[in-house]
């Protein structure tokens, strides 16, 4: 790289950390505040460590919104300080064009897509699971619908919340036909329950026939292949794995529908950074006495919270199969190859700005 291209570089590289650091700090500051009781409760105790280690994993799987807005900020600052201090136009008039300028941005850029990606497939999956355990022991989790497991023997276990930290299930439901019942408060994946009630139908009318404050259940036995396929969230699923799971039958099943939507919606957030270095570029390096930059910050950053909204609608359509995922996550596709036809109209073409 020439020194006019690590300067610029560098330059923008530490505003994108400093403005990373300070928005997670802050973040940071305002989630432990407002959970400082469910991360220290009167029965458990989450250490220092664990904290760190939580919002180290939180820092994980926010990076796909943070790094974006991060590169934005960065990009619009350094160009916009560029442009106002004549530097553009200096480079410029050197016979340096305007599309060769913009190369440290776009490597920047390229970079910060790369790494989403190898979140995306090996860290972020990894930092979820993590901090479900943490929320799960800190009580932080938040209370989920009604959830279906079939075991080995084709019998049908009901549960409302897994315990990752402990390994057991709450507030189960084990269904093994329509006269038989089983009831229990806690089962692990041992098959040992706790408060179990045995409910058996009796004249159309299911009567509790026993009750044990503590028992081991031989008969039901767990697949540990569908036992993980059903604790494992489609969120915390790699990509590859996502795409090994998508389904050609248009008529999918609800996790179907949420397995293609978290792929293609995974396929799609990295470019993200590239998309608001091309789409800011053209207004930044506008020739102009007075350049609006305040404007240009708070036009760019509203259209980014703008396109995060809308990929997030789109997302919970999909998922409740109001529309397909590929359908509902097509049009941000293009979204985000307007400002590429922009910048390739504004400054690919021309080399310049006029």
């Amino acid at each position: 790289m020439k020194r006019w291209e690590r300067y610029f570089f560098h330059e923008t590289l530490r505003v994108f950390l400093f403005v990373l650091v300070m928005f997670y700090s802050l973040y940071v500051l305002i989630d432990f505040a407002s959970h400082t009781g469910s991360f220290h409760n009167n029965r458990i105790q989450v250490g220092w460590g664990q904290i760190a280690y939580y919002y180290t994993f939180e820092f994980i799987s926010k990076a796909e919104i943070l790094l974006p807005f991060a590169l934005l900020i960065a990009t619009v600052r350094t160009l916009t300080n560029f442009n106002q201090n004549q530097e553009l136009m200096a480079l410029q008039a050197a016979g340096i064009s305007l599309r060769r300028l913009m190369v440290p941005f776009l490597t920047l850029g390229l970079i910060c897509t790369s790494l989403l990606y190898v979140n995306t497939e090996w860290l972020l999956p990894a930092a979820l699971k993590k901090m479900r355990v943490t929320e799960s022991k800190s009580h932080r989790s938040k209370s989920g619908a009604v959830q279906s497991l079939t075991l080995a023997d084709e019998t049908v276990l009901l549960y409302h919340l897994y315990d990752r930290e402990h390994q057991q299930f709450q507030d189960v439901y084990w269904i093994r036909s329509f006269q038989d019942i089983w009831h229990m408060k806690t089962l692990n994946v041992h098959s040992e329950a706790t408060f179990a009630d045995h409910l058996t139908r009796q004249d159309n009318l299911l009567e509790m026939t026993a009750s044990y404050p503590n028992i081991h259940l031989p008969d039901l036995k767990f697949h540990e292949q569908r036992l993980e396929a059903t604790i494992t969230t489609p969120e915390e699923l790699p990509l590859t794995a996502l795409f090994s799971k998508l389904s050609s039958n248009p008529a999918m099943t609800e996790k179907e529908a949420q397995q293609a939507t978290y792929f293609y919606r995974k396929l799609l957030l990295p470019w993200f950074c590239l998309a608001v270095i091309l789409a800011v570029t053209p207004s930044c390096c506008r020739v102009t006495r007075q350049l609006p930059v305040y404007a240009i910050f708070a036009v760019s950053l509203f259209g980014l919270v703008a396109l995060y909204l809308t990929l997030n609608a789109v997302t919970v359509m999909a998922m409740r199969q109001v529309i397909s995922p590929a359908l509902a996550l097509l049009p941000i596709f293009l979204l985000l190859l307007i400002p590429t036809a922009l910048w390739v109209r504004s400054i690919g073409l021309k080399g310049h700005v006029s």
